[in-house]
């Protein structure tokens, strides 16, 4: 059985990160969680568990793809994914 590919809310939001941004002599600075925060409008702890792993609840999740979508240009065909790892010990 293949597993099935999910979103890559990590990539999602780093690349939303990156968009909001500001140039620097260096190079691209992404915004930080309160600025990512802010733009999504979500409270920062909640953003901050969903760069640690968690998954958004369906309506946060419609919300980042619409945030995403509409910084990068692109359809939500071209979202990020990866495929998620089965495990019998997340079964339990």
């Amino acid at each position: 059985m293949v597993a099935p590919l999910q979103i890559a809310w990590g990539t999602v939001l780093a690349d939303i990160a990156h968009l909001l941004g500001e140039d620097t002599p260096t190079g691209r600075e992404p915004a930080g969680s309160r600025t990512l925060a802010a733009y999504l409008q979500v409270n920062r702890s909640t953003l901050l568990r969903w760069q640690d792993g968690s998954e958004p609840r369906h309506s946060d999740g419609e919300v980042i793809l619409l945030a995403w979508c509409r910084l990068t240009g692109k359809s939500a065909a071209f979202v990020p994914r990866e495929r998620t790892v089965l495990s019998a010990a997340k079964m339990r």
